[in-house]
């Protein structure tokens, strides 16, 4: 469930803490699979050394970790009734990058590293790439749910906004 619609009676200040709530859950979702690829990064260069494979899944899930929280940002400072504010624009265009790292962690690390399996043992290819198939999509799951979660919050906005505007809805 993406955010549960909320009752029409809600106040402004219970509709930011509903939306706080609803964000802070999504993004608590999206966070564990970006530790487990700092996680990796990290123990994958102590262990065989820098590797620009390994710093950029780290350096990638770092990014795709804060831009997720400025997005999410975004959301409940609007559903608390701030208005726009520069940084905002600046947000909202980086959240296209956890959905480039979640097509690089997918498509680099899942799907294309099925072409070890003629190179090790068979097993391995395959546990890995389902590992990281799953965890990237898990955290462009959870990422896509705070877009949905940002745009019912921009939709009961401009509701509010016209009923505003001409006293009807």
């Amino acid at each position: 469930m993406i955010m549960e619609t909320p009752d029409s009676n809600l106040s402004a200040q219970e509709f930011g803490k509903f939306v706080q709530r609803s964000t802070s859950l999504t993004m608590g979702k999206a966070s564990w699979p970006l530790l487990a690829f700092v996680a990796i990064s990290g123990i994958q260069t102590i262990r065989v050394g820098i590797s620009s494979n390994y710093l950029w899944l780290g350096a990638g899930a770092i990014v795709a970790g804060v831009t997720t929280f400025f997005y999410g940002l975004i959301s409940v400072q609007r559903a608390y009734g701030k208005p726009k504010q520069p940084w905002m624009g600046l947000a909202a265009v980086g959240g296209i990058a956890p959905y480039l790292y979640s097509l690089y962690v997918v498509g680099y690390w899942g799907i294309w590293s099925l072409r070890e399996i003629g190179m090790s043992s068979f097993a391995w290819p395959i546990v890995k790439s389902g590992f990281f198939i799953l965890l990237g999509y898990v955290f462009l799951k959870s990422y896509y749910h705070l877009t949905e979660i940002g745009r019912k919050v921009d939709g009961v906005i401009s509701i509010g906004d016209k009923y505003q505007d001409d006293g009807t809805v």
